[in-house]
């Protein structure tokens, strides 16, 4: 069995060789590493001469990362897929526990822990943010369920067989950032109990140069989360799975991603859902119920994120970057 690793790149070439020389230090060594350059001008490749026998470039053939990733994932023959980011990294046991859940196991999806983190050159690297997903999800739920509460897990974090990609289907091409929220939900609707570990983690790198904050204003991006919410609705309406408190959760969802949208650019027709006293009564309360959460775990975070907030176990997930 093989790993396919598939990395979409935009004018991150420095951030880059260090997320590269992250992955061929894995424990165990993918097969493929598919770079998959979405128009960059800044000079990646020097990048490309330096890791031409060990890692495969390739130009985007739309635009966007849901573009680039669909390109690598067609260009790649693994039996197992890591969609990863250009400038993040990964403990060098990740792939391998992965690999090794997985292959002993139904399962067609695994995920470990993430946690921000910026690297000072003469501090080393310092934790940003607690520990996401140290827990794993209560099986009362499946994931597509625990994702429309507000689950945020990373692509990154996960590593997916093959077929699970081939029977959800490839990344939306049409948003950007939250296009990982809508593949993601339609990931859990095939694989509802995915497998978990936290002995591996993500380190999620906080720089200067990333694309979520430069290159797109807080209105597009607010209009792309409310265009993902509203392709999961039109999902959700298709299928019978779904409870009614998964409908009123999904509504409350629409209702505070549109409150920051003007109502003139809404792509979809959400004015029922926006004016419903019901939705805006459990809005609130869902408010509160978080904020209580978010006391309870000192952290900006809920319970179903799996917090961890114990410095040592970061420093744990750093001594096994090198």
């Amino acid at each position: 069995m093989s790993i396919s690793v598939i990395i979409p790149v935009k004018n991150r070439a420095e951030l880059l060789k260090k997320t590269l020389d992250n992955i061929l230090a894995q424990t165990l060594k993918p097969s493929e590493i598919i770079v998959v350059d979405d128009q960059s001008t800044d000079g990646i490749e020097d990048v490309q001469r330096e890791y031409f026998d060990r890692v495969i470039f390739m130009k985007n053939s739309g635009v966007g990362p849901g573009a680039a990733r669909n390109t690598g994932f067609l260009a790649s023959t693994g039996s197992y897929i890591q969609f990863f980011d250009s400038d993040d990294l990964m403990t060098l046991d990740k792939l391998e526990i992965q690999f090794n859940q997985l292959e002993n196991s139904t399962s067609m999806m695994a995920y470990c822990p993430h946690v921000k983190a910026i690297e000072d050159q003469n501090e080393g690297w310092k934790q940003r943010d607690t520990i996401l997903y140290f827990h794993p999800f209560s099986k009362r739920l499946r994931y597509d369920q625990w994702l429309i509460r507000g689950a945020c897990m990373i692509t990154q974090s996960c590593l997916f067989k093959r077929e699970l990609i081939e029977n959800a289907g490839l990344w939306r091409t049409d948003l950007m950032p939250h296009e990982d929220l809508e593949f993601l939900f339609r990931i859990g609707q095939v694989e509802p109990y995915p497998i978990h570990s936290n002995i591996p983690a993500v380190i999620y790198r906080q720089h200067a140069f990333q694309i979520t904050d430069k290159s797109t204003t807080i209105n597009s991006r607010a209009i792309d989360q409310l265009n993902a919410y509203c392709f999961i609705k039109e999902n959700m309406m298709k299928n019978k799975n779904y409870t009614f408190f998964d409908q009123r959760v999904l509504e409350i969802n629409l209702l505070r991603s549109s409150t920051f949208v003007p109502k003139e650019l809404w792509s979809h027709d959400i004015s029922g859902i926006h004016h419903s006293i019901r939705n805006r009564v459990g809005y609130k309360i869902e408010k509160a119920v978080k904020k209580f959460q978010r006391i309870v775990t000192h952290s900006d975070w809920i319970f179903l994120h799996g917090v961890n907030n114990d410095p040592k176990q970061f420093q744990q997930y750093i001594q096994k970057l090198v």
